[in-house]
């Protein structure tokens, strides 16, 4: 018997049948959307903790296992990339309440997979060497793969630009997780981006300066800010490093005082064959000392003085790299702390032990060959821990970048093509970068160790340039010398470096020099100071390297300041005043 319903009958079921199936059709749709969404993000998960394996690996220069961590995230990239391009990827990004995640993350999927596949034979082909310097010449011997990367770098920082950084704030982007390693690789990329350009205009001249088509060979020179000098502070130790296609080795090493036994004094450097006529009369016999040659502000005036001292002992060299405390300081911060005869540092503790401890341990004069012995060990360990232990980059270059932009590291090269790139960046420290601007140099006047205790302050004022043509400088100092400091640190020595018993401890003589741009001094005075203020003074003038100078004792007992103002008129002002 066949059992018929009436059409109205019919059309209710009908209706009824249709949501649940619409029903289980969003319902398909969605978990296949969500199967799809949750898959992705699970990708970019295994993305994050692969950038993070590989970032830890090249901040150690773990070169080999930094081309394997790359690789890797090089195809966890391509999957995400190409999750990413897929019609429910595109449809997620569209949506309001995920389409910020799932743009960021496209974003930082093509980001990833072309930064990580551009690295990966950069990586390869520096990963055979043990060395920090070998490494960086087999990069310097693929400029096309560092040019690669450099165009990767750029595009990813492009990329990620648009990234909103206000984003993974919806479910989707909780899960993701990707908003830490986005924000990091966006303030990074530029950061990257300028050291790869560099690195493309520095292959040639590096490749020189590291002995890559013939042995070159460096003085090392450390110089302690806590006796003051123009080009940092006094010439305390030195090494001799040859580079031979990029191979290091150290092939003298001493105190300074060393030098000084070589020749009578002011006849140990021959002065008036390596600077101009005008340099040599202005700074006389203190150039042709070890001890004090050094007190000009351009370092490549200070660097051919001692380039000529060192051809006159019989060792030529091809360039000067002068070092101090904080230099030291950002150097253990990659090797970690070095120790000689029982005396550890490292770089929390290197600067202060270098300028202060250091007289502590060995306060009298009778202590000084001590003293010199331990200084030269402590910087002998801390290259020699650089060329030979394994790094930790990412500190090394963070404290680096510091040291150098504070103005702490200065290189010189005698060929003129490199010497040229370097004065393209500020570790040239040359008067000729900065050809409209006005400079003070300091240099201490008494013999001791007391420099760390004054505080200096330089305010320079280039306001009413375009309307009269004048600078203005104001150099404000204090005497924070404290009591009972050792007999070696607190002391003024005469001319010939016996103590001078008239001269009260805490006293400080510290000659401040102004090299300016211009031709003519119009003002100088004392601001304030004991017994001296509104007291006009006469500077002292002179010329270096083709620029005038004027030269101000200014001395101070223990607790007192003094502010210096001197107006110059000049030829073209600073840019700044424009």
């Amino acid at each position: 018997m066949e059992l018929t319903y009436p059409r109205a009958m019919q059309s209710r079921g009908a209706s009824r049948l249709l949501p649940v199936l619409l029903g289980l059709v969003l319902l398909f749709v969605g978990a296949w959307f969500a199967f799809n969404i949750v898959a992705t993000a699970r990708q970019a998960h295994q993305l994050q903790s692969q950038v993070d394996a590989a970032q830890k690996s090249i901040s150690t220069l773990d070169t080999k296992q930094a081309a394997t961590d790359l690789t890797a995230l090089a195809a966890t990239a391509a999957e995400l990339r190409a999750a990413t391009e897929k019609p429910v990827w595109q449809v997620a990004e569209i949506l309001p309440f995920l389409g910020s995640s799932a743009r960021a993350t496209t974003a930082a999927a093509i980001a990833a997979d072309e930064l990580a596949t551009a690295a990966v034979p950069l990586m390869a082909a520096i990963g055979g060497q043990e060395s920090t310097v070998g490494k960086i010449m087999a990069a310097l011997d693929s400029p096309d793969l560092i040019e690669q990367l450099r165009v990767a770098a750029d595009r990813a920082n492009t990329q990620l630009a648009s990234v909103s950084s206000g984003g993974f704030t919806d479910p989707l982007g909780k899960a993701i997780g990707l908003s830490d390693s986005i924000a990091s690789a966006k303030q990074s990329l530029p950061n990257l981006v300028t050291a790869l350009n560099t690195a493309v205009q520095a292959g040639g001249p590096l490749r020189n300066m590291l002995g890559a088509s013939r042995p070159t060979t460096w003085l090392v020179m450390a110089q302690n800010p806590a006796e003051l000098r123009g080009s940092g502070g006094l010439f305390s130790a030195y090494l001799i490093v040859r580079f031979t296609n990029g191979n290091m080795e150290i092939i003298e090493a001493g105190s300074r005082k060393n030098l000084d036994k070589e020749f009578p004094r002011a006849q140990q450097i021959p002065y008036w064959k390596a600077v101009s006529p005008e340099t040599a009369g202005t700074w006389g016999p203190a150039l042709g000392e070890w001890a004090s040659f050094n007190i000009a502000a351009d370092f490549p005036t200070v660097a051919r003085l001692a380039s000529a001292g060192m051809t006159k002992r019989g060792t030529p060299i091809d360039g000067v790299i002068a070092i101090d405390p904080s230099v030291t300081a950002a150097i253990l911060a990659g090797t970690g702390p070095v120790e000689h005869k029982g005396v550890t540092i490292d770089s929390s503790t290197a600067e202060r032990f270098f300028t202060q401890d250091l007289y502590e341990e060995f306060p009298g004069f009778s202590d000084v060959a001590a003293k010199d012995e331990l200084a030269m060990g402590l910087t002998y360990a801390t290259i020699d821990a650089a060329l030979k232990r394994p790094l930790d980059g990412s500190a090394l270059w963070g404290a680096m970048s510091k040291a150098v932009e504070a103005g702490h590291l200065k290189v010189w090269s005698k060929n003129r093509i490199d010497q040229a790139w370097l004065e393209t960046l500020p570790i040239a420290a040359a008067f000729a970068q900065h050809p409209q601007d006005l400079i003070i140099g300091f240099v201490n006047g008494t013999g001791g160790k007391l420099d760390p205790y004054v505080t200096r302050q330089i305010d320079i004022d280039s306001s009413n340039c375009p309307t009269d043509g004048t600078v203005s400088t104001t150099i404000r100092m204090h005497n924070q010398v404290p009591k009972n400091l050792p007999p070696y640190v607190d002391v003024t020595l005469d001319q010939d470096g016996i103590p001078d018993p008239s001269v009260p401890s805490g006293f400080t003589r510290t000659f401040v020099t102004a090299y300016a741009p211009g031709t003519t001094l119009e003002d100088s005075s004392y601001l304030k100071e004991a017994n001296k203020d509104g007291k006009a003074i006469e500077p002292a003038y002179g010329g270096t390297s083709g620029r005038p100078n004027w030269m101000v004792p200014v001395e101070l007992k223990r607790g007192e300041s003094t502010e210096l103002r001197m107006v110059f008129k000049v030829t073209k002002c600073p840019e700044a005043a424009g």
